[in-house]
């Protein structure tokens, strides 16, 4: 390795990391370390690369040095609690980061990793743990604390999705409106084409994505009821994806389209032989040709959207009169129209009553509306009629 400075040796682990060549950035650190055994930054480096290629027990032995060299870095105790949770032991990951917390209790960092891995334990377990007087008295003191950090999506997420999945969807709710921030003249909507290119690159591990599944199945559970005991429909997977919903839909459906923007995902869903018709197109644009459909459904695509007003006027000219159109929509507060996150991905979400007057003006009648889980946080499913 050529003789180089501190500061250009850890500016090239960190930039091998940036560039996912974990191995070579092992490498290097590691002849670092054996210079510098010492050195807490260097072991850290090496623990974020074993961490990358899947060696938790190893992340684990060389944070736990980095965390004895300098015990005041809140960073090392947030990684060496989660090296834990990735080798199963979530108990002792659990215990390191409240240490943290006790002792760090207006770190943001470690505000968002104690809730992180306080709602990854199962939902009995959770749920007792959150009920706990001193739980609640701490998750009141970070709001108090961060509450005006404009670095605090993360912590907030992270207590809506605790609230999330133990069922308080209210709640959850109210602590994801302090998730997003107002559009401004310089908040733009994805394009077509960046949208297309990050799926491209996703598709072929789209179908083993637990969050992505599990997001669908909640979906699908407020879908199911209106399409028992009916079969010969003519239904519409608006952003199909790789077809994952294709085996609900099949068997009530005559006739099955599905559509997206992507090509590598239809190419996907095209190999599960499940659709009469797949169109690459977006959800807007693919309902010209579509008329006399019975069912039009749309998971996890609307929040790409920063307004509306064209999703609902093309999906109630392509129902026939009776059709029904059911999607989901992240929340935004009452009266407050269209916001979006202010960290994470990027998400455009809605207030009740813009979705109500924008269906309304197309002659789309609500028959539900009911809070669920989409990718761990509250999401909005919708059920809307044309008459």
């Amino acid at each position: 390795m050529p003789q180089m400075s501190y500061e250009e040796a850890n500016d090239c682990i960190k930039n091998l990391i940036i560039k996912e060549n974990f191995a070579e950035a092992l490498l290097v650190v590691q002849q670092l370390i054996s210079q510098l055994p010492k050195d807490a930054n260097f072991r850290m480096l090496e623990a974020k690369a074993l961490l990358a290629l899947g060696r938790y027990r190893d992340a684990a032995d060389s944070l736990f040095l980095a965390v004895e060299l300098d015990p005041n870095n809140t960073e090392y105790r947030c990684m060496l609690s989660i090296a834990h949770l990735r080798i199963g032991d979530i108990q002792l990951g659990f215990t390191i980061i409240t240490e943290a917390m006790a002792k760090y209790i207006t770190d943001l960092r470690v505000g968002v990793y104690y809730m992180y891995i306080l709602g990854c334990h199962d939902n009995i377990l959770l749920e007792c743990i959150w009920s706990k007087h001193e739980t609640q008295r701490l998750v009141e003191f970070m709001i108090e604390t961060h509450i005006n950090n404009p670095l605090n999506y993360e912590l907030f997420a992270s207590i809506s999705a605790i609230l999330t999945k133990i069922g308080r969807f209210d709640r959850a709710e109210r602590f994801f409106a302090y998730c997003l921030k107002d559009i401004n003249l310089e908040t733009s909507a994805a394009t077509a084409s960046s949208i297309s290119l990050e799926y491209s690159h996703s598709a072929i591990f789209y179908d083993n994505n637990l969050l992505h599944l599990i997001s669908l199945q909640e979906f699908i559970a407020v879908v199911r009821p209106h399409l028992e005991g009916r079969s010969g429909l003519v239904i519409v997977d608006a952003v199909c994806g790789t077809g994952a919903a294709g085996p609900y839909l099949r068997p009530h459906a005559s006739s099955l389209i599905g559509v997206d923007i992507s090509n590598a995902m239809l190419d996907i869903a095209r190999g599960k032989g499940l659709y009469d018709r797949l169109i690459v197109d977006d959800m807007i644009g693919s309902m010209a040709d579509l008329s006399d459909v019975d069912l039009i459904i749309c998971h996890g695509a609307t929040y790409y959207l920063n307004d509306l007003t064209d999703f609902f006027a093309a999906t109630s000219r392509s129902l026939q009169s009776g059709g029904q159109l059911i999607f989901n929509d992240f929340p935004a507060p009452p009266g407050s129209g269209t916001m979006i996150t202010k960290g994470g991905n990027q998400r455009f979400c809605r207030s009740e009553d813009m979705i109500r007057r924008l269906a309304a003006e197309v002659g789309l009648r609500e028959i539900s509306s009911v809070t669920i889980s989409t990718y761990k946080l509250p999401c909005r499913c919708w059920v809307f009629q044309r008459d």
